[in-house]
Protein backbone atom coordinates (compact mmCIF):
# COMPACT_ATOMS: atom_id res chain seq x y z
CA UNK A 1 0.00 0.00 0.00
CA UNK A 2 1.03 3.61 -0.49
CA UNK A 3 1.37 6.07 2.53
CA UNK A 4 2.66 9.67 2.04
CA UNK A 5 5.52 10.55 4.09
CA UNK A 6 3.39 12.92 6.03
CA UNK A 7 0.96 9.76 7.08
CA UNK A 8 4.54 7.65 7.32
CA UNK A 9 5.27 10.38 10.59
CA UNK A 10 2.33 9.36 12.01
CA UNK A 11 2.61 5.95 11.92
CA UNK A 12 6.53 6.53 12.73
CA UNK A 13 5.24 7.90 16.46
CA UNK A 14 5.21 5.73 19.71
CA UNK A 15 1.88 3.79 20.38
CA UNK A 16 1.19 5.73 23.61
CA UNK A 17 1.37 9.34 21.57
CA UNK A 18 -1.51 8.44 19.91
CA UNK A 19 -4.43 7.37 22.18
CA UNK A 20 -7.92 5.83 21.66
CA UNK A 21 -9.24 7.13 18.39
CA UNK A 22 -6.54 9.23 17.30
CA UNK A 23 -4.38 7.19 16.16
CA UNK A 24 -6.66 5.66 13.82
CA UNK A 25 -6.74 9.08 11.36
CA UNK A 26 -4.77 6.65 9.36
CA UNK A 27 -6.87 3.54 8.56
CA UNK A 28 -6.03 0.56 6.83
CA UNK A 29 -9.36 -1.41 6.29
CA UNK A 30 -8.19 -3.84 4.50
CA UNK A 31 -4.15 -5.01 3.51
CA UNK A 32 -2.17 -7.73 2.88
CA UNK A 33 2.10 -7.98 2.78
CA UNK A 34 3.09 -7.75 -1.59
CA UNK A 35 4.30 -10.90 -0.74
CA UNK A 36 1.18 -12.25 0.28
CA UNK A 37 -0.78 -10.68 -2.68
CA UNK A 38 1.95 -11.87 -5.14
CA UNK A 39 0.66 -15.44 -3.97
CA UNK A 40 -2.65 -15.43 -4.65
CA UNK A 41 -4.88 -15.55 -7.72
CA UNK A 42 -7.04 -12.13 -6.52
CA UNK A 43 -6.17 -9.52 -3.97
CA UNK A 44 -7.35 -6.07 -2.27
CA UNK A 45 -6.17 -3.79 -0.48
CA UNK A 46 -7.86 -0.88 0.42
CA UNK A 47 -6.41 2.16 2.85
CA UNK A 48 -8.59 5.45 3.80
CA UNK A 49 -6.18 8.28 4.86
CA UNK A 50 -7.47 11.28 6.49
CA UNK A 51 -6.06 14.04 7.84
CA UNK A 52 -3.01 13.10 7.15
CA UNK A 53 -0.15 15.97 8.11
CA UNK A 54 3.28 15.90 9.71
CA UNK A 55 3.61 15.26 13.71
CA UNK A 56 5.70 16.62 16.12
CA UNK A 57 6.24 12.67 17.91
CA UNK A 58 8.04 14.82 21.19
CA UNK A 59 4.52 16.80 21.43
CA UNK A 60 1.77 14.54 20.15
CA UNK A 61 0.77 17.87 17.92
CA UNK A 62 1.05 18.42 14.18
CA UNK A 63 3.83 20.21 13.07
CA UNK A 64 3.90 23.16 10.64
CA UNK A 65 6.24 24.08 8.09
CA UNK A 66 7.89 26.93 7.83
CA UNK A 67 6.57 30.47 6.10
CA UNK A 68 8.74 33.67 6.00
CA UNK A 69 6.65 35.46 7.62
CA UNK A 70 6.90 39.88 7.90
CA UNK A 71 6.42 40.75 11.14
CA UNK A 72 6.41 44.13 10.91
CA UNK A 73 3.45 44.15 8.65
CA UNK A 74 4.73 46.75 6.12
CA UNK A 75 1.84 48.10 3.83
CA UNK A 76 -1.20 46.94 6.36
CA UNK A 77 -3.83 49.64 5.95
CA UNK A 78 -4.68 49.80 10.16
CA UNK A 79 -1.08 51.55 10.27
CA UNK A 80 -1.63 54.38 7.96
CA UNK A 81 0.11 57.94 9.10
CA UNK A 82 -1.59 60.77 7.83
CA UNK A 83 0.69 62.92 8.52
CA UNK A 84 3.63 61.29 5.97
CA UNK A 85 1.39 60.57 3.19
CA UNK A 86 0.33 64.47 3.79
CA UNK A 87 3.69 65.29 3.37
CA UNK A 88 4.39 62.57 0.66
CA UNK A 89 1.71 64.11 -2.05
CA UNK A 90 3.22 67.37 -1.05
CA UNK A 91 6.86 66.82 -2.23
CA UNK A 92 5.10 64.53 -5.36
CA UNK A 93 3.11 67.71 -6.35
CA UNK A 94 6.14 70.11 -5.69
CA UNK A 95 8.30 68.03 -7.74
CA UNK A 96 6.09 68.82 -10.71
CA UNK A 97 5.86 72.54 -10.24
CA UNK A 98 2.46 72.28 -8.26
CA UNK A 99 3.03 73.58 -5.31
CA UNK A 100 3.83 72.24 -1.79
CA UNK A 101 0.51 71.61 -0.92
CA UNK A 102 -1.54 68.60 -0.64
CA UNK A 103 -4.60 69.50 -1.76
CA UNK A 104 -7.06 68.80 -4.51
CA UNK A 105 -6.00 71.49 -6.57
CA UNK A 106 -2.64 71.08 -6.15
CA UNK A 107 -3.05 67.60 -6.72
CA UNK A 108 -5.34 68.07 -9.98
CA UNK A 109 -2.24 70.13 -11.57
CA UNK A 110 0.04 67.03 -10.68
CA UNK A 111 -2.28 64.56 -12.54
CA UNK A 112 -2.13 66.87 -15.00
CA UNK A 113 1.52 66.84 -15.49
CA UNK A 114 1.70 63.08 -16.35
CA UNK A 115 1.78 62.01 -12.31
CA UNK A 116 1.26 58.51 -11.53
CA UNK A 117 1.20 56.51 -8.81
CA UNK A 118 5.03 55.18 -9.03
CA UNK A 119 5.27 58.74 -8.53
CA UNK A 120 4.16 59.33 -5.32
CA UNK A 121 4.62 55.99 -3.93
CA UNK A 122 8.76 57.07 -4.45
CA UNK A 123 8.16 60.03 -2.30
CA UNK A 124 6.53 57.68 0.99
CA UNK A 125 2.95 57.46 -0.59
CA UNK A 126 3.18 53.89 0.16
CA UNK A 127 5.33 51.25 1.56
CA UNK A 128 9.10 50.32 2.43
CA UNK A 129 9.21 47.97 -0.46
CA UNK A 130 8.39 50.49 -2.81
CA UNK A 131 11.61 52.09 -1.82
CA UNK A 132 13.97 49.35 -0.80
CA UNK A 133 13.90 50.59 2.67
CA UNK A 134 12.47 52.52 5.39
CA UNK A 135 11.37 56.14 4.07
CA UNK A 136 13.51 57.87 6.87
CA UNK A 137 16.74 56.17 5.39
CA UNK A 138 15.73 55.94 1.38
CA UNK A 139 17.02 58.50 -1.08
CA UNK A 140 14.60 61.42 -1.87
CA UNK A 141 13.80 61.64 -5.99
CA UNK A 142 14.58 65.24 -5.37
CA UNK A 143 18.14 64.80 -4.15
CA UNK A 144 19.10 61.14 -3.90
CA UNK A 145 21.85 62.71 -1.45
CA UNK A 146 19.41 63.31 1.19
CA UNK A 147 17.17 61.16 2.62
CA UNK A 148 13.09 61.42 3.02
CA UNK A 149 13.81 61.83 6.15
CA UNK A 150 10.00 60.71 7.37
CA UNK A 151 8.21 57.14 7.63
CA UNK A 152 6.16 56.41 4.77
CA UNK A 153 2.13 56.56 4.53
CA UNK A 154 2.06 52.61 5.62
CA UNK A 155 5.60 51.79 7.51
CA UNK A 156 4.01 49.10 9.59
CA UNK A 157 4.31 48.51 13.04
CA UNK A 158 8.04 50.03 13.49
CA UNK A 159 8.68 52.73 11.24
CA UNK A 160 12.50 52.89 11.55
CA UNK A 161 12.18 48.89 10.53
CA UNK A 162 11.24 48.11 7.18
CA UNK A 163 10.40 44.63 5.90
CA UNK A 164 11.40 42.27 8.94
CA UNK A 165 10.92 38.60 7.89
CA UNK A 166 11.29 35.71 10.05
CA UNK A 167 10.92 32.35 9.58
CA UNK A 168 7.97 30.82 11.77
CA UNK A 169 6.60 27.28 11.75
CA UNK A 170 2.98 28.12 11.04
CA UNK A 171 2.09 26.62 7.59
CA UNK A 172 -0.69 23.66 7.48
CA UNK A 173 -1.66 21.04 4.68
CA UNK A 174 -3.32 18.34 5.22
CA UNK A 175 -3.86 15.06 2.84
CA UNK A 176 -7.23 13.18 2.62
CA UNK A 177 -7.38 9.74 0.57
CA UNK A 178 -9.19 6.57 0.04
CA UNK A 179 -6.62 4.20 -1.99
CA UNK A 180 -7.44 1.42 -3.90
CA UNK A 181 -5.64 -1.65 -4.84
CA UNK A 182 -6.54 -4.84 -6.85
CA UNK A 183 -3.63 -7.52 -7.71
CA UNK A 184 -4.97 -10.52 -10.11
CA UNK A 185 -2.71 -13.51 -10.81
CA UNK A 186 -4.20 -16.23 -13.53
CA UNK A 187 -2.93 -19.27 -15.32
CA UNK A 188 -4.04 -20.02 -18.82
CA UNK A 189 -6.89 -17.25 -18.21
CA UNK A 190 -8.17 -18.10 -22.12
CA UNK A 191 -7.15 -19.73 -25.23
CA UNK A 192 -4.02 -18.56 -26.64
CA UNK A 193 -2.75 -16.94 -23.18
CA UNK A 194 -0.33 -18.78 -20.76
CA UNK A 195 -0.69 -16.32 -18.23
CA UNK A 196 -1.58 -13.07 -16.48
CA UNK A 197 -0.68 -10.90 -13.77
CA UNK A 198 -2.01 -7.45 -13.69
CA UNK A 199 -3.19 -4.60 -11.09
CA UNK A 200 -5.03 -1.94 -11.05
CA UNK A 201 -4.89 0.97 -8.72
CA UNK A 202 -7.03 4.17 -7.78
CA UNK A 203 -7.01 6.93 -5.31
CA UNK A 204 -9.89 9.15 -4.64
CA UNK A 205 -8.20 12.17 -2.38
CA UNK A 206 -7.59 16.03 -1.37
CA UNK A 207 -4.38 18.03 -0.60
CA UNK A 208 -4.91 21.06 0.57
CA UNK A 209 -2.01 23.84 1.10
CA UNK A 210 -1.59 27.35 2.13
CA UNK A 211 -0.71 29.39 -1.09
CA UNK A 212 2.95 31.07 -0.95
CA UNK A 213 3.52 34.67 -2.09
CA UNK A 214 3.38 35.13 -5.21
CA UNK A 215 6.43 37.31 -6.11
CA UNK A 216 6.09 40.43 -7.58
CA UNK A 217 6.55 39.08 -11.19
CA UNK A 218 4.82 36.26 -12.57
CA UNK A 219 6.64 33.04 -11.53
CA UNK A 220 8.04 30.90 -13.75
CA UNK A 221 7.62 27.79 -11.70
CA UNK A 222 4.22 27.96 -10.40
CA UNK A 223 3.52 25.16 -8.47
CA UNK A 224 7.19 25.44 -7.30
CA UNK A 225 6.38 28.82 -5.58
CA UNK A 226 3.53 27.40 -3.18
CA UNK A 227 5.52 23.85 -3.05
CA UNK A 228 5.57 23.44 0.83
CA UNK A 229 8.98 21.84 0.64
CA UNK A 230 10.56 25.09 0.12
CA UNK A 231 10.60 28.17 2.39
CA UNK A 232 7.93 30.68 0.67
CA UNK A 233 7.11 33.83 1.46
CA UNK A 234 3.32 34.43 3.25
CA UNK A 235 0.86 34.75 1.16
CA UNK A 236 -0.65 37.69 4.01
CA UNK A 237 1.56 38.03 6.78
CA UNK A 238 -1.83 38.49 9.45
CA UNK A 239 -2.64 34.91 8.49
CA UNK A 240 -0.37 32.96 6.65
CA UNK A 241 -3.00 29.89 6.27
CA UNK A 242 -5.89 32.30 4.84
CA UNK A 243 -5.53 31.12 1.03
CA UNK A 244 -5.40 27.71 1.88
CA UNK A 245 -6.63 25.18 -0.65
CA UNK A 246 -6.21 22.58 -3.24
CA UNK A 247 -2.49 21.96 -3.62
CA UNK A 248 -0.99 22.52 -6.81
CA UNK A 249 0.31 19.23 -6.51
CA UNK A 250 -3.32 17.87 -5.61
CA UNK A 251 -4.98 15.23 -7.96
CA UNK A 252 -8.66 14.27 -7.18
CA UNK A 253 -8.42 11.08 -9.35
CA UNK A 254 -5.60 8.81 -10.10
CA UNK A 255 -6.14 5.38 -11.88
CA UNK A 256 -3.39 3.40 -12.78
CA UNK A 257 -3.50 -0.32 -14.34
CA UNK A 258 -1.20 -2.88 -16.18
CA UNK A 259 -0.26 -6.02 -16.29
CA UNK A 260 1.70 -8.53 -17.87
CA UNK A 261 0.35 -11.64 -20.45
CA UNK A 262 2.38 -14.46 -21.23
CA UNK A 263 1.38 -15.81 -24.80
CA UNK A 264 2.57 -18.83 -27.02
CA UNK A 265 5.77 -18.63 -28.85
CA UNK A 266 7.56 -17.46 -26.32
CA UNK A 267 6.44 -13.80 -26.54
CA UNK A 268 5.48 -11.66 -23.05
CA UNK A 269 2.96 -8.66 -23.50
CA UNK A 270 3.03 -5.52 -21.01
CA UNK A 271 1.05 -2.96 -20.58
CA UNK A 272 0.59 0.37 -18.30
CA UNK A 273 -1.93 3.28 -18.43
CA UNK A 274 -2.01 6.37 -16.28
CA UNK A 275 -5.09 8.59 -16.17
CA UNK A 276 -4.77 11.56 -13.61
CA UNK A 277 -7.52 14.27 -13.69
CA UNK A 278 -5.99 17.92 -14.39
CA UNK A 279 -3.65 20.35 -12.07
CA UNK A 280 -5.25 23.11 -10.21
CA UNK A 281 -3.80 26.75 -10.05
CA UNK A 282 -4.64 29.92 -8.03
CA UNK A 283 -6.22 33.35 -9.41
CA UNK A 284 -3.89 36.00 -9.57
CA UNK A 285 -4.18 39.73 -9.99
CA UNK A 286 -0.61 39.80 -10.19
CA UNK A 287 2.11 42.92 -9.27
CA UNK A 288 1.65 45.58 -12.43
CA UNK A 289 5.15 46.44 -12.50
CA UNK A 290 4.44 50.02 -10.97
CA UNK A 291 5.06 51.32 -7.74
CA UNK A 292 2.34 51.59 -4.56
CA UNK A 293 1.11 48.13 -5.18
CA UNK A 294 -0.97 48.20 -1.74
CA UNK A 295 -2.99 50.11 -4.13
CA UNK A 296 -3.53 47.92 -6.99
CA UNK A 297 -2.92 43.85 -5.80
CA UNK A 298 -3.81 43.98 -2.18
CA UNK A 299 -7.70 43.65 -1.55
CA UNK A 300 -7.71 43.02 2.29
CA UNK A 301 -5.37 45.82 3.82
CA UNK A 302 -2.69 43.45 4.91
CA UNK A 303 -0.06 44.54 3.19
CA UNK A 304 0.60 41.61 0.90
CA UNK A 305 0.61 42.23 -2.75
CA UNK A 306 0.00 40.10 -5.74
CA UNK A 307 -2.93 38.39 -4.58
CA UNK A 308 -5.52 36.38 -5.29
CA UNK A 309 -8.81 37.20 -6.83
CA UNK A 310 -10.95 38.16 -4.00
CA UNK A 311 -13.25 34.82 -3.16
CA UNK A 312 -11.11 32.67 -4.43
CA UNK A 313 -8.08 30.62 -2.52
CA UNK A 314 -5.10 28.71 -3.67
CA UNK A 315 -5.94 26.06 -6.50
CA UNK A 316 -9.54 27.63 -7.56
CA UNK A 317 -9.17 27.24 -11.11
CA UNK A 318 -9.69 23.55 -12.13
CA UNK A 319 -11.61 22.73 -8.40
CA UNK A 320 -14.29 25.67 -7.45
CA UNK A 321 -14.66 26.63 -11.11
CA UNK A 322 -13.48 25.76 -14.99
CA UNK A 323 -12.96 27.52 -17.93
CA UNK A 324 -16.44 28.79 -18.26
CA UNK A 325 -16.59 29.44 -14.36
CA UNK A 326 -13.04 31.60 -14.60
CA UNK A 327 -14.49 34.14 -17.52
CA UNK A 328 -17.90 34.62 -14.75
CA UNK A 329 -15.33 35.20 -12.36
CA UNK A 330 -13.14 37.92 -14.27
CA UNK A 331 -16.61 39.46 -15.04
CA UNK A 332 -17.74 39.81 -11.45
CA UNK A 333 -14.16 41.01 -10.39
CA UNK A 334 -14.49 43.45 -13.04
CA UNK A 335 -17.85 44.40 -12.44
CA UNK A 336 -16.93 45.03 -8.63
CA UNK A 337 -13.36 45.28 -7.76
CA UNK A 338 -11.91 46.96 -11.17
CA UNK A 339 -11.10 50.23 -11.58
CA UNK A 340 -11.79 50.66 -7.72
CA UNK A 341 -9.67 51.58 -4.61
CA UNK A 342 -8.39 48.78 -2.71
CA UNK A 343 -8.20 49.24 1.07
CA UNK A 344 -5.33 51.74 0.91
CA UNK A 345 -7.09 54.04 -1.41
CA UNK A 346 -9.78 53.99 0.69
CA UNK A 347 -7.94 55.21 3.77
CA UNK A 348 -6.80 58.10 1.51
CA UNK A 349 -9.93 58.34 0.57
CA UNK A 350 -11.23 58.42 4.27
CA UNK A 351 -8.63 60.85 5.35
CA UNK A 352 -9.46 63.41 2.62
CA UNK A 353 -6.66 63.32 0.72
CA UNK A 354 -7.43 62.16 -2.32
CA UNK A 355 -10.63 61.36 -4.70
CA UNK A 356 -11.82 58.38 -5.98
CA UNK A 357 -11.55 60.27 -9.35
CA UNK A 358 -8.27 61.10 -8.55
CA UNK A 359 -6.54 57.46 -7.58
CA UNK A 360 -7.82 56.19 -10.61
CA UNK A 361 -6.09 59.32 -12.98
CA UNK A 362 -2.71 58.00 -11.40
CA UNK A 363 -3.84 54.43 -11.17
CA UNK A 364 -3.70 53.29 -7.76
CA UNK A 365 -6.69 51.47 -8.05
CA UNK A 366 -7.19 47.73 -8.95
CA UNK A 367 -6.40 46.59 -12.26
CA UNK A 368 -9.12 45.55 -15.11
CA UNK A 369 -8.36 42.02 -16.26
CA UNK A 370 -9.26 40.60 -19.67
CA UNK A 371 -11.27 37.59 -20.37
CA UNK A 372 -9.89 34.23 -21.24
CA UNK A 373 -8.38 34.08 -25.27
CA UNK A 374 -10.87 32.07 -27.71
CA UNK A 375 -9.83 28.40 -27.27
CA UNK A 376 -8.26 28.84 -23.91
CA UNK A 377 -5.60 26.16 -23.31
CA UNK A 378 -6.98 24.73 -19.99
CA UNK A 379 -5.43 22.50 -17.53
CA UNK A 380 -6.25 18.80 -19.11
CA UNK A 381 -6.02 15.07 -18.07
CA UNK A 382 -3.02 13.48 -17.87
CA UNK A 383 -3.20 10.27 -20.23
CA UNK A 384 -0.53 7.63 -21.32
CA UNK A 385 -0.75 4.16 -22.03
CA UNK A 386 2.91 2.28 -22.31
CA UNK A 387 3.20 -0.70 -24.08
CA UNK A 388 5.98 -3.50 -24.43
CA UNK A 389 6.16 -6.80 -26.35
CA UNK A 390 9.34 -9.26 -25.80
CA UNK A 391 10.42 -12.21 -26.96
CA UNK A 392 12.71 -14.98 -25.18
CA UNK A 393 14.47 -17.86 -26.40
CA UNK A 394 17.49 -20.37 -25.23
CA UNK A 395 19.89 -21.68 -26.80
CA UNK A 396 21.55 -25.18 -25.29
CA UNK A 397 20.09 -24.35 -21.97
CA UNK A 398 22.59 -22.31 -21.60
CA UNK A 399 22.36 -19.00 -23.41
CA UNK A 400 18.82 -16.42 -23.57
CA UNK A 401 18.86 -14.04 -26.02
CA UNK A 402 15.43 -11.69 -25.49
CA UNK A 403 14.87 -8.84 -28.00
CA UNK A 404 11.94 -5.86 -26.77
CA UNK A 405 9.89 -2.90 -28.55
CA UNK A 406 8.69 -0.50 -25.63
CA UNK A 407 5.96 2.10 -27.12
CA UNK A 408 5.51 4.73 -24.52
CA UNK A 409 2.82 6.87 -25.07
CA UNK A 410 1.39 4.75 -28.11
CA UNK A 411 -1.77 6.78 -28.23
CA UNK A 412 0.74 9.62 -28.53
CA UNK A 413 -2.02 11.80 -26.25
CA UNK A 414 -0.85 14.96 -25.52
CA UNK A 415 -0.34 15.93 -22.28
CA UNK A 416 -0.23 19.95 -21.38
CA UNK A 417 0.83 21.75 -17.73
CA UNK A 418 2.62 18.93 -15.85
CA UNK A 419 5.50 20.54 -13.19
CA UNK A 420 7.29 22.52 -13.67
CA UNK A 421 5.89 23.29 -17.30
CA UNK A 422 2.78 24.85 -16.29
CA UNK A 423 0.58 28.17 -16.92
CA UNK A 424 0.38 30.83 -14.47
CA UNK A 425 -2.74 32.01 -12.63
CA UNK A 426 -1.77 35.68 -13.40
CA UNK A 427 -4.72 36.93 -15.51
CA UNK A 428 -2.95 40.07 -15.93
CA UNK A 429 0.49 38.76 -17.14
CA UNK A 430 -0.48 38.78 -20.41
CA UNK A 431 1.17 36.16 -21.58
CA UNK A 432 1.65 32.54 -20.74
CA UNK A 433 -1.36 32.57 -18.32
CA UNK A 434 -4.70 30.92 -17.52
CA UNK A 435 -6.58 33.70 -19.67
CA UNK A 436 -3.53 34.41 -22.72
CA UNK A 437 -2.85 31.09 -24.43
CA UNK A 438 -4.66 29.98 -27.29
CA UNK A 439 -4.89 26.60 -27.70
CA UNK A 440 -4.12 24.77 -30.99
CA UNK A 441 -1.27 27.72 -31.89
CA UNK A 442 2.17 27.93 -30.94
CA UNK A 443 1.77 29.58 -27.65
CA UNK A 444 0.79 25.96 -26.24
CA UNK A 445 4.29 24.43 -27.21
CA UNK A 446 5.98 25.32 -23.89
CA UNK A 447 3.32 23.90 -22.00
CA UNK A 448 3.24 20.88 -23.83
CA UNK A 449 5.19 18.07 -22.11
CA UNK A 450 8.55 16.81 -22.60
CA UNK A 451 7.67 18.38 -26.44
CA UNK A 452 11.37 19.11 -27.92
CA UNK A 453 13.00 17.78 -25.12
CA UNK A 454 14.14 14.30 -27.11
CA UNK A 455 13.93 12.51 -24.00
CA UNK A 456 10.46 10.82 -22.56
CA UNK A 457 8.87 11.32 -19.65
CA UNK A 458 5.25 10.61 -18.13
CA UNK A 459 2.74 12.14 -20.81
CA UNK A 460 6.01 12.71 -23.43
CA UNK A 461 5.26 12.49 -26.92
CA UNK A 462 5.20 8.63 -28.52
CA UNK A 463 8.56 7.27 -28.00
CA UNK A 464 9.82 3.79 -29.47
CA UNK A 465 12.63 2.42 -27.57
CA UNK A 466 14.44 -1.27 -29.15
CA UNK A 467 16.54 -3.47 -26.64
CA UNK A 468 18.16 -6.39 -26.68
CA UNK A 469 18.91 -8.47 -23.39
CA UNK A 470 21.55 -11.69 -23.60
CA UNK A 471 22.12 -13.73 -20.68
CA UNK A 472 24.59 -16.54 -20.60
Amino acid sequence: MFFSPSVRSKLDCPNDLWPGKAKSEVSRLWEEPTEAISRKRVAVGIAAIYGGEDVNCATSKPARFLFNVDANDVGAARYFNPTSAQTAIANTNSSLGCGDSFSAASTNCAIAAGATISNYAAFGLGTPQDVGSSCLYAPSPANPNVPLGYPCAFPGIKPQYGQTSFLQPVGRSVYNALQLKLVENVANPMRGMKTANFQVAYSLSRFVDPMGWQTNSAPTAPVAISDQDFVNQASDNDNPNKYTGPSLLDRTHQLSFGGNFGVPGGFALGLIAHFYNPLSMPVIIGDTGTGGQIFQTNFDGSGSYSEPMPGTTNGSYMRDFGLNGLNAAINNYNATQGNQPTPAGQVLIQHGLMTVAQLQAIGAVAPVVSNTVPNQLTMPWVKATDFRISWKHTFNERYTIEPNVGIYNIFNFANFNLPPGTMSGWLNEGAGSINSIQGGTGEVLPYRTGAGTGVFGLGAPRAVEWGLKLSF
